[in-house]
């Protein structure tokens, strides 16, 4: 918000997404864009060595440049899926139908694949030709691949196993392969051989790209890397067999990335748009159906009424879902409902029997009464309506909801589960955590000038005025500020590095050119105090 002429910010948390559009053109969590061009598998997202994190995740995408042959695979916990021509496979059983819910994940489809875990803190989207990854801040600093480090630092992204930071972009790709017996060929861009297709695929592209339909994004979201990913893969499909698939997969994402900033783009509206890419079943709903790239983020088919998780994108009309076996929109009440245990869709109003409870179809939700009296732990209740993700002391700071129930065991409401993952308390006599170590109400400890006492599961800290703060200048103009933030500037000029607000003091520094190399280099820095003493230092 602007006040008095200065930015005023919120301080939150939010989630980052990484994509991977068409032929391997890559935005890291930390918003860095580049191209690959390999044909090897490569891990897009996995654990860093921090070791952190309460979940093993691992993300890897074999790009083959055609939907049929594209290979994504998703490791969650224990669990591992892999996606290969519409065909998903969960620890080495194909599935013929979803949605798609164990211990460690929940899957849909509808013109797409969408994964998440029950947690929420992790959610991907493929549909053969772009793979979207979002993580909660939960991962911030926790995970390395393609996808990059998600710190907030760009400058980072190609942290390789060894720790260092690659500049080479194929030395980079190849820390990251699967497997050893492919290579990342020289990055060359393919236009250069062949100046025809690049005149050619210029002008298509930035025909799809720049229709009008467009201009309202146009401002919001520069088209400019998109328009060049889809000429460099024009330009790689020599013999034009992908060209609808290029064009239609780029402009899909273009048109996401416009939604997320709020517009939204109908480009199946575009006639010659839509006719080339429902032709190559891109982006194709039914008839009844119209395709979009912003549908509510639940409930938008008869499944979800149960698992309410994230959407598809074939939206119906308000107060409509669709029903994946029929393949129409339906009001809720005549929803079917679907039997993840039998993997069958029970109709309305029927009833089923399982080994523990019997099961009434009712507004496309199965609800169920036990037939046993189980029991539970001590502080814990049995219910119809569990959550299969509850609310902990280790998750309650950046827990997502994943609106996902069972029958069984679990907390009353206004109760979470403690540290032992057993035991029910409120949120408010969770322990608080400083490295590996728990600390009860009361106890203190020092961070910083610091002194930080824990209070209803949160670190209090005093706010001293004591505290000295360095700034670090080093090398080729890389600085580190007073918050720790860091960042690079190649300028060649004269820079403050401070200046109080009451022109009390200030410090300059003089950056020149630094030998044939193009490298900046300080010479000097210039501190004035009260005006007068205007130093110089070598």
């Amino acid at each position: 918000q602007c006040k008095y002429g200065r930015w005023s910010c919120t301080n939150h948390s939010c989630p980052r997404t990484c994509s991977v559009i068409g032929n391997g053109h890559i935005s890291t969590f930390d918003g860095k864009q580049y191209s690959l061009l390999s044909t090897c598998e490569h891990t897009l997202v996995e654990q860093s060595d921090n070791k952190q994190l309460t979940k093993h995740l691992r993300i890897a995408y074999m790009n083959l440049g055609n939907i049929d042959k594209n290979q994504l695979t998703i490791e969650i916990n224990k669990t591992i899926v892999v996606i290969k021509s519409h065909t998903v496979i969960i620890n080495g059983i194909t599935r013929s139908t979803l949605p798609f819910q164990n211990d460690d994940l929940l899957i849909r489809q509808l013109t797409l694949i969408s994964i998440q875990d029950l947690y929420g803190t992790v959610i991907v989207h493929f549909d053969g030709l772009r793979v979207y990854i979002t993580l909660q801040p939960s991962f911030v600093n926790q995970v390395r691949g393609l996808c990059g480090t998600y710190n907030f630092i760009t400058n980072d992204e190609f942290l390789t196993l060894n720790g260092l930071t690659e500049t080479n972009i194929e030395t980079f790709a190849n820390a990251y392969k699967t497997f050893g017996d492919c290579s990342v060929p020289d990055q060359i861009n393919p236009c250069l051989n062949s100046p025809a297709n690049e005149y050619s695929a210029r002008d298509i592209c930035s025909k799809a790209l720049k229709d009008a339909i467009f201009s309202s994004c146009l401002t919001a979201v520069d088209p400019t890397f998109f328009i060049e990913s889809c000429i460099k893969d024009l330009c790689v499909d020599l013999s034009a067999n992908y060209q609808d698939q290029i064009k239609c997969s780029m402009v899909a994402a273009y048109a996401h990335e416009c939604a997320l900033k709020s517009i939204i783009v109908d480009w199946m509206n575009v006639d010659n748009l839509a006719s080339s890419c429902q032709n190559i079943n891109y982006g194709k709903c039914p008839s009844t159906v119209p395709y979009s790239e912003c549908v509510p983020s639940c409930m938008s088919s008869c499944s979800d009424i149960s698992l309410q998780t994230i959407s598809v994108w074939c939206r119906c009309p308000k107060d409509e879902y669709f029903d994946q076996q029929a393949k129409v929109c339906r009001v809720k009440h005549e929803c079917p409902c679907y039997d993840q245990t039998t993997e069958k869709y029970i109709l309305p109003s029927r009833s089923v029997q399982t080994p523990i409870s019997n099961c009434s179809c009712t507004h496309g939700s199965l609800l169920c009464t036990n037939l046993f009296n189980d029991k539970c732990p001590p502080t814990q209740i049995y219910s119809t309506d569990i959550s299969t993700c509850p609310k902990t002391c280790v998750n309650r700071r950046n827990y997502v909801n994943c609106n996902v129930t069972k029958l069984g065991c679990g907390c009353p409401s206004e109760y979470i589960l403690s540290q032992d993952q057993i035991t029910c308390i409120r949120e408010e006599q969770c322990p608080c955590v400083f490295g590996l170590t728990n600390y009860m109400n009361g106890e203190v400890i020092l961070q910083g000038c610091n002194n930080c006492t824990c209070q209803a599961g949160e670190w209090i800290c005093q706010n001293t005025d004591s505290c000295d703060k360095t700034c670090t200048v080093f090398g080729d103009s890389h600085y580190i500020t007073f918050d720790g933030l860091k960042y690079s500037y190649p300028g060649q000029c004269q820079y403050y590095l401070v200046k109080e607000q009451t022109n009390l003091f200030s410090i300059v520094i003089q950056d020149i050119p630094c030998g044939k190399s193009g490298y900046s280099c300080s010479k000097n820095i210039i501190v004035d105090y009260k005006g007068i003493n205007k130093t110089p230092i070598a």
